[in-house]
């Protein structure tokens, strides 16, 4: 994690979870679903014809034939309507979903889940 004195981006907070996520090993696998950011209208009608979902998580963790998800925000981020619709969709399906708002908290949902990972973290 890197030491900072204030609140951070969210894509910060996204590349610093895509480098801890790239250290887990089977039977577990993470996936960034890039749903965020600008698109053009065209775009935007492409990926919905394509199956993307609006206010699906940013990270899909695959282990021991669960899924589990994350939602990344910043400290002051909120969870928008479609987001929190697709979340009551996946615990429907007994797939759990997290928000998570820093490093340290995707490190705690990757020991409550269970988890196999590369690296050690204190306790």
């Amino acid at each position: 994690m890197i030491e900072r004195g204030g609140p951070i981006p969210e894509d910060v907070l996204q590349r610093e979870v895509a480098v801890l996520l790239s250290w887990l090993r089977p039977p577990a696998m993470a996936i960034h679903v890039p749903n965020g950011g600008k698109r053009s209208r065209a775009e935007g009608g492409k990926l919905k014809a394509a199956g993307a979902v609006a206010g699906f998580p940013d990270w899909l963790i695959l282990h021991s034939g669960r899924a589990l998800l994350i939602e990344l925000k910043t400290e002051k981020g909120r969870v928008s309507p479609a987001q929190i619709e697709v979340h009551q969709r996946l615990l429907a399906c007994a797939c759990p979903v997290l928000i998570c708002r820093s490093v340290d908290d995707v490190i705690d949902a990757l020991r409550a889940w269970g988890v196999p990972t590369g690296f050690r973290v204190s306790a």
